[in-house]
Formats: structure tokens, C-alpha cells, sequence
């Protein structure tokens, strides 16, 4: 079944929106931020792990991001707290990856900064334990200059 329909408490009534992209039946189903999630479920052949969502403000359905396995006869809720959903429907995803790439980009940068830093800072210790750990040599005795001459003598 691609069909659907939503339900309108002020007015007691129900209407048609557009089809699902995707056939399914068993699946899981849940309103976050006013879009219509249809998850997982039974595509006529198998079991299946595509998600979309539906925008009343657009009156159109999204691709949103899959599942990592297929499910079907599941269950959905809303925990609180979740990032914005729109992040995750289809015509948003470009901008979604790019913005992680970038912080996954400036995450590395700063790592290995600071690995570099660490590194400088090991150097830095293992010079000032080298220079601590030389012995400075005795001073050497001086020599009186009679000394000296009555040891030529003999």
C-alpha cells in the first residue's frame, strides 16, 4: 500500500495526501515536528529498511534517512531532545553531510594539533631530563706554581 491519509482533530476529519513512494505494510509510523514518518515495514516481497516522511506544509513525502537493518511489525516513539528531523529528510541531507564533513574536518585539525603539541612538549621534557642528568665534571685542583718547580727538581 502506498496510499494514506491524515486526520485533522479540529474539524473531526480525515483526507487524502499523496503516495508513498514506497509499498508497505507492518510498518512503523510516527509525527515528529509535523511530518509524518512512515518507517521499515513489508514491501509485498520483503522485509524493508526505507523511511520517508511526509510535509503537510509541502504536501509532499521526503526520503528520509534509512534504517541500518530492515524491520517490519515494529514500533516508533518520540524521545525528547532529538537534533532538528528536517536535518535528516532527503532534500536537506547534501547540506546535513557537508556541514558534518566540515566538523569532522576542523575535529581533525584540532587533534592533530594537539597530538603535535604533545609531541613538542615530550621533546621539550626529555631535552631538559638529558641536560639534568649530565654530570658536571669535578673541578680539576690547582697546581701551586712552588709545587710545581720542586717537583721538577727532583
Amino acid at each position: 500500500m502506498c496510499s494514506g491519509e491524515k486526520y485533522k482533530p479540529s474539524t473531526n476529519s480525515w483526507s487524502h495526501i499523496p503516495d508513498m513512494y514506497n509499498p508497505r505494510s507492518n510498518f512503523a509510523i510516527e509525527v515528529i515536528d509535523d511530518m509524518i514518518f512512515a518507517i521499515g515495514g513489508f514491501n509485498g516481497v520483503t522485509t524493508t529498511y526505507q523511511v520517508e516522511c511526509y510535509d503537510e506544509k509541502t504536501n509532499e513525502w521526503y526520503e528520509a534517512t534509512d534504517m541500518n537493518i530492515c524491520r517490519s511489525a515494529l514500533s516508533a516513539c518520540v524521545i525528547m531532545g532529538l537534533p532538528n528531523v528536517y536535518d535528516y529528510i532527503h532534500k536537506h541531507r547534501e547540506r546535513l553531510m557537508e556541514e558534518k564533513r566540515q566538523k569532522l574536518l576542523a575535529h581533525e585539525v584540532r587533534r592533530s594539533q594537539h597530538q603535535q603539541q604533545q609531541q613538542e612538549q615530550e621533546q621539550m621534557r626529555q631535552i631538559s631530563q638529558v641536560g639534568q642528568t649530565i654530570p658536571t665534571p669535578p673541578p680539576l685542583p690547582r697546581i701551586n706554581e712552588n709545587d710545581h718547580n720542586n717537583n721538577r727538581r727532583r
